[in-house]
Formats: C-alpha cells, structure tokens, sequence
C-alpha cells in the first residue's frame, strides 16, 4: 500500500513540475503549444498513470477492508462459541 501510494505522489509531483513549467513558458508560448502541443498530448500520460495508480490503491483498500471484515467474523464467532458453552454450563 505505500509503494502504491508513494507512485501516486510521485506522478502527481510530475504533473505540478509539468503544469510549473508550462506556466513559466509565456503568452506566447502558450499560443504556440496550444497548437503544437495541445493539453491532451502533454499530460495524457501522467493522468493515465495518476488514474492507474487511484485504482489500484481503490482495489487494495478494498481487499483490505475484507480481510479486516473477515477477522473481525472469526472473532465474533468465537465470542458465540463461548457465550453458547457458558449458557450450556449453567
């Protein structure tokens, strides 16, 4: 889960560096890459890397979730199993 997370931040970081940079470029820059360099082109790749990195920690929180969910059932039927045993006793 932190790997995944630090990749996350890790593109996100290169998204600002570029957004940084296009900033500093200029107006007329910016008219010029509007056209040479169109926004899809130049940050395509780093939000497809942002969304990857956003589903895979999606999926293993979720998987996280489960096997905490499971745990938390094993120990509830063990507190069953000996409220039955002591309600058998008495």
């Amino acid at each position: 889960m932190k790997d995944a997370i630090t990749e996350l931040y890790a593109h996100i970081i290169q998204f600002f560096i570029r957004a940084h940079d296009w900033y500093k470029e200029g107006s007329f820059r910016h008219v010029l890459h509007s056209i040479t360099r169109p926004v899809e082109l130049r940050y395509k790749d780093l939000l497809d890397s942002i969304s990857e990195c956003s589903a895979s920690i999606d999926k293993l929180c979720f998987s996280g979730s489960q096997a905490e969910q499971r745990d938390m059932h094993a120990k509830l039927e063990v507190i069953m199993l000996k409220i039955d045993c002591k309600s058998i006793n008495s």
